[in-house]
């Protein structure tokens, strides 16, 4: 089993940062360079930014149609998870997601980008 953990029903939200915290670590998440950085754990993952000591997590799936590689949601663009969680504001999402774009093109990952 992998280090993402499927439910169906309503997680107590310690759990649930638990489960965060322990993925953050496996993923190596303090040690992360600066800039955009592509974990996967099978059909799915993170994106993850380091801006100076900001950490933020951007998930992605595997896509099911040709004419993407992968299904980017942006959902992870509200908040910063690291050092502590903390909201990001709309002028910093907008900035991150044009480097984000930007990125994906430079890394050749063909991404629809999902709204929350």
């Amino acid at each position: 089993m992998g280090k993402y953990i499927y439910v169906t029903e309503p997680i107590p939200p310690e759990r649930a940062e638990k489960w965060r915290r322990k993925r953050w670590r496996e993923d190596g998440v303090a040690d992360l360079p600066p800039g955009f950085t592509f974990k996967a754990n099978g059909r799915q993952g993170s994106i993850y930014l380091r801006e100076g000591e900001k950490t933020l997590e951007i998930p992605w799936e595997m896509s099911g149609v040709p004419q993407y590689d992968i299904l980017v949601h942006l959902s992870g663009l509200s908040r910063w998870i690291l050092p502590q969680a903390e909201p990001i504001s709309g002028e910093d999402q907008a900035r991150i997601e044009e480097a984000l774009k930007a990125w994906l093109t430079s890394v050749k990952y063909r991404a629809e980008l999902l709204r929350p």
